[in-house]
């Protein structure tokens, strides 16, 4: 090293571990103006300080890695690393490490992975980097960076990396790293860029919501609008009138805002000094000044979250858990990872240039100052609806690109989500709405997107009984050609969709309206069904018998499913019906401009020949297998096997290892538990029955996250699950239990049936599986789908809410449906009722009638009574009443429609109410308070004695006195320390009162308060006593930081007021502060 630095970099200088290595298996090469001071090294890392004299950014820590490849050598290395992140505190200072780690973190990352579940050499590679809280930097380039050279059997692998923490991503935003080709190596070349050479452009107006909280804002803005004088149309004048708002909402913005982030600090710091000089001296000098700190850091600290909270797109999470961190590293996180640094055109040319965008403006700004623009929008809009004309920068709109992918450059590789002006927004709604009124009447069956009563899940349900047993081999010929079409925004013809408007009869002035908004590149009118017309020209192919249909959808003459521009063609599997399908498919693309998409169209078959598969082969589709993704959903011909729903569970898992949630804390992700994560599983919920191996690893990653936020590290839970899935009233943290939930969102499918809901699916299973027979009594063939049998299933739980309203019997089964408060004839009278009433299983209610009569025999048992006497209370059917109609009694009263929240309070689990929830949760609290209140109320707190119970070798002695073993009660309430604090807290809320001596002492204490006031002050004094009591006791043992009693009284009346201010503007804060204070 010491012969070759100095010929190529002459002046630089270098490190290596030689002293480890005889290879000298690590360089380090660095310019003389950087200050390099090597921090460690080892066998496998070298870790240095890096500052920058003539830079004001902070000094950053860089390791280089070149692990071994023994997988017990590389142990030792995720120790070092991890190491250096707790001993040396690297996970709190800027931190990269980049090099051959010689391990991959996912089966996704070898390009041939002898099994898709995660190693346990994965599994301690990812240990180690969420112990030293280090993630992937954003790259660019291949996504493999090493293989094995050889031809016959190439393998490729991601061996190397570069690796950072969020606090790199705070101080460098733009840093990327760039992956080169090995060149005459076998890895491939990284280079990491700090910040790359971007073109500086004007970055568009956009208004933060923010600036809404500033009550000079709004002053501001009346007084402007109504200073501007503009001539021309109404469109002209809003158009113009916005646009000279944006230089004074800017100025504004950058008087009273520009650099938030700072301007709270130092208001925070300023908000201190008042409050020592307060308590200090306590007069009233300093009494206003602390008062004017304090509204001044509210307001800052109010518009920096509102700030973070819009650019971090966190929907989920309540601003009041205070993860004001969260959300600046949020948005730090998305910008990292979605800036794109180039794109790469079809031909192979980079694109670095930008467009222009929209008017920038948000809805809550049309909404907070509609008092004063609002007459002129109005105006502007009433004028496009009678001139027919529509300004051209109201068209406009940013395309903005969302990766779907990491290392995503070329265009396809990205989501265009069109983000459109507010005005433009509300003509295209107004017009959608007109037009959805109709669309249901016009637009085709096998189309499910978008319309009213139309699901996505139906089409997945019923396309997999439609390719059931496709991997049989006796199976009749049938084939299916899944077909992608290109996306409508950049292809779709304008006249084809006024021509499709005028065949169905839309008045000519409606479709110049429509016409006037789409024929411009950005439009936002999702027309449903435009792709209505391939449906007719497959029809008439199958009509003339130039497709043959499927062979279990010929009886009902279904040709295809679409759901948007997703469609799947299905016909009898031979090459003359797939050659008419093609042809429909490039007339279609000629008349539209919607063309298909040869690589991703993709062609299953079954039970063909092999002449025939020769000549399917021919037309060049894509041979699929199954299973497939369909809408999200796995599409298979068999029982769903856990390597279909590993995706969900591959999905869970990334969202529970993003950094974005790291710095959660227990209620933050409760938060995040009960909207994401629910969502995300409530999809697959609504469409299968989920196997109970599936429902239990999502049980369990769930479980594990809420308590430790890893999910690879299985901790002690500290309450039950099922206890965790209870209401909050009954004990429970709101969860709901995803196997119950699984039932109910299924038994959705059921009253489809029942109700004979006008769809392909539910017509499909009354042609081919019902076909006159009862619901309640067909049986399950192995023939039939595993979804369809799952659903039968569930009858016995189902028949509890299918009551039917008796009209004229004419489809009611008199023996299995309930028409009486007798419940099933079947049940209640029993077995051999049938032959005891001379009556056949099949028989509908109207069957029993004859003329003005029943025609039942004279009743031998009770029960027979009972359903003589019955019937002689109701009106008898009669063939003109109206027909029979199935009501879901899910309650008191019963429903003509499925609602699925009434049937889950019916079906989850019950306990009894709580009389001590009242205290954890309330309006107004913080939610992770009220989680650390609701678990020391369970007594699961880990204190010491509890933790010596487990087997932990742990003195059990309480770390405040070490005179007494660590319960709940005694660390929270007896204790000596834990007394002064509540001495000092309780003085804040009532008469001095003799102390707690247990813990139903303590809510005792919160309910005997004699006015709502005080009770919801000592509500807020308790719980933010015992989270801080129990923060410090966590300080003291892991960080064994000491403070006095007075100190911990200091930071609880700080955050005492802080909630109260906070939350003046809730019903029964007002007053708070002032009971505090006195």
């Amino acid at each position: 090293m010491n012969k070759f630095v100095p010929q190529i970099f002459p002046g630089w200088s270098a490190e290596d571990n030689y002293s480890f290595s005889p290879l000298g298996k690590i360089w380090l090469i660095w310019h003389p103006s950087l200050l390099v001071t090597v921090i460690s090294k080892s066998l496998q890392m070298i870790t240095v300080e890096i500052i920058w004299p003539t830079s004001t950014q902070p000094k950053f820590y860089v390791s280089l890695v070149y692990a071994s490849n023994n997988p017990a050598e590389r142990a030792l290395l995720w120790s070092e690393i991890s190491s250096l992140a707790t001993t040396l505190g690297l996970d709190k200072k800027p931190w990269l490490i980049l090099g051959d780690f010689n391990q991959t973190r996912d089966p996704a990352e070898h390009s041939k992975p002898p099994t898709l579940k995660i190693d346990k050499k994965c599994r301690d590679f990812n240990d180690c980097l969420l112990t030293a809280n280090l993630d992937d930097l954003n790259f660019r380039g291949t996504t493999y960076t090493w293989w094995n050279k050889q031809k016959l059997a190439p393998i490729a692998k991601k061996l190397d990396r570069t690796l950072v923490n969020d606090e790199w991503l705070a101080c460098y935003p733009s840093s990327v790293a760039f992956v080169g080709n090995p060149d005459f190596s076998d890895h491939a070349v990284i280079t990491v860029t700090l910040d790359p050479e971007i073109k500086r452009t004007k970055k568009p107006f956009r208004f933060y919501n923010f600036l809404l909280q500033n009550p000079e804002f709004l002053v501001l803005i009346c007084e402007s609008w109504y200073s501007i004088n503009v001539m021309g149309s109404a469109m002209f004048r809003l158009s113009r009138k916005l646009k000279l708002l944006k230089n004074i909402i800017r100025e504004f913005s950058k008087q009273n805002y520009s650099g938030i982030e700072i301007k709270t600090e130092k208001a925070h710091e300023k908000l201190l000094r008042a409050q020592t000089a307060m308590l200090s001296a306590p007069n009233t000098a300093n009494a206003a000044d602390e008062l004017q700190a304090l509204h001044e850091w509210e307001e800052l600290f109010a518009a920096e979250t509102s700030f973070f909270y819009q650019r971090s797109h966190i929907n989920w999470l309540s601003c009041g858990d205070g993860n004001s961190r969260l959300f600046h590293r949020y948005a730090a996180t998305r910008q990292a990872i979605n800036h794109i640094h180039f794109l790469i055109s079809c031909s192979g040319e980079r694109i670095d240039s930008q467009a222009g965008g929209p008017d920038g403006y948000s809805a809550e700004f049309f909404t907070a100052c509609w008092s004063i623009i609002g007459p002129e929008v109005t105006d502007a809009i009433l004028e496009f609806f009678r001139s027919g004309k529509l300004l051209k920068q109201w068209n406009a709109a940013n395309l903005v690109l969302i990766p779907k992918k990491p290392n995503a450059s070329h265009p396809s590789e990205f989501r265009p989500i069109s983000c459109l002006n507010t005005v433009y927004k509300v003509i295209s709604k107004l017009l959608a709405t007109r037009l959805q009124e109709i669309l249901p009447l016009m637009v085709s069956k096998s189309q499910s997107a978008f319309l009213p009563g139309r699901l996505l899940a139906e089409n997945v349900l019923l396309a997999t009984d439609l390719v059931n047993g496709y991997n049989r081999e006796t199976l009749s010929p049938r084939g299916m050609l899944k077909v992608d079409l290109r996306k409508a925004f950049d292809c779709v013809r304008w006249d084809f969709i006024a021509a499709t408007l005028r065949a169905i009869g839309v008045p000519v002035g409606f479709i110049t309206l429509i016409s006037e908004c789409i024929s411009t590149a950005s439009f936002s009118v999702c027309i449903n069904g435009v792709t209505g017309g391939l449906s007719r020209l497959l029809t008439a192919r199958y009509d003339a018998g130039l497709i043959g249909y499927h062979p279990r959808t010929e009886h009902l003459r279904i040709s295809h499913l679409m759901f948007a521009d997703d469609v799947m063609v299905f016909f009898d599997g031979s090459s003359n019906s797939l050659h008419g399908i093609a042809e429909c498919l490039d007339d279609f693309a000629s008349w539209s401009g919607l063309h298909t998409n040869p690589s991703k169209t993709e062609i299953f078959t079954a039970g063909l020949d092999h002449c025939e598969t020769e000549a399917i082969i021919s037309y060049g589709f894509p041979t699929g297998q199954f299973p497939i993704r369909y809408l999200g959903l796995p599409l298979m011909s068999r029982k769903l096997k856990i390597s279909e729903y590993s995706a969900l569970l591959s999905k869970l898992t990334a969202i529970f290892k993003s950094w974005s949630v790291k710095l959660l804390s227990f209620a933050g992700r409760l938060q995040l538990l009960k909207t994401v994560i629910f969502g995300t599983v409530s999809f697959w919920l609504s469409a299968f029955i989920l196997p109970k191996g599936c429902i239990k690893s999502i049980e369990s990653l769930c479980s594990r996250f809420l308590w430790s936020g890893n999910i690879e590290k299985k901790g002690i839970a500290k309450v039950d699950w099922n206890t965790v899935c209870l209401p909050k009233e009954e004990g429970g943290l709101g969860l709901r239990n995803f196997t119950t939930w699984n039932h109910v969102l299924c038994l959705k499918f059921i009253w489809l049936i029942l109700s004979k809901s006008p769809s392909l699916w539910v017509d499909w299973h009354q042609s081919v599986h019902l076909n006159e027979e009862s619901f309640w009594t067909i049986e399950a063939s192995a023939a039939d789908s595993w979804a369809w049998r799952k659903l039968l299933d569930l009858r016995p739980l189902a028949l509890q809410f299918c009551k039917l309203q008796l009209g004229n019997g004419l489809s009611a089964s008199f023996w299995y449906d309930v028409w009486s408060p007798l419940g099933q004839l079947i049940k209640h009278i029993g077995e051999a009722g049938p032959r005891a009433l001379r009556t056949s299983r099949s028989a509908k209610v109207a069957d029993v009638i004859r003329g003005s009569t029943w025609i039942l025999p004279h009743p031998r048992s009770q029960k027979e009574v009972d359903l003589h006497a019955y019937l002689t209370t109701i009106p008898l059917p009669l063939p003109l009443d109206e027909i029979d109609i199935y009501e879901w009694v899910a309650g008191d009263s019963p429903l003509r429609v499925f609602r699925s929240a009434i049937t889950w309070e019916v079906l989850r689990p019950k306990e009894e109410i709580k009389d001590w929830t009242d205290v954890v949760w309330f309006k107004g609290g913080i939610p992770k308070h009220s989680f650390t209140m609701w678990i020391a109320n369970y007594d699961r707190l880990p204190t010491r004695s509890r933790l010596a119970s487990w087997g932990l070798q742990i003195s059990p002695l309480c770390p405040f006195c070490s005179s007494h073993d660590e319960d709940r009660d005694h660390l929270l309430l007896a204790c000596d320390y834990s007394r002064e604090v509540w001495k000092l807290v309780v003085a804040r809320c009532s008469p001095p009162i003799s102390m707690f001596s247990s813990w139903q002492e303590l809510l005792s204490w919160i309910r005997a308060s004699p006015s709502k006031k005080l009770s919801l002050l000592r509500k807020l004094a308790v719980y933010t006593t015992i989270f801080h009591l129990w923060k410090q006791r966590n300080n003291l043992i892991h960080n064994q930081t000491s403070i006095s009693a007075a100190v911990v009284f200091h930071g609880i009346a700080k955050e005492m007021k802080n909630i109260i201010s906070a939350r003046k503007h809730i019903k029964g804060f007002g007053s708070l502060m002032v009971m505090w204070l006195s």
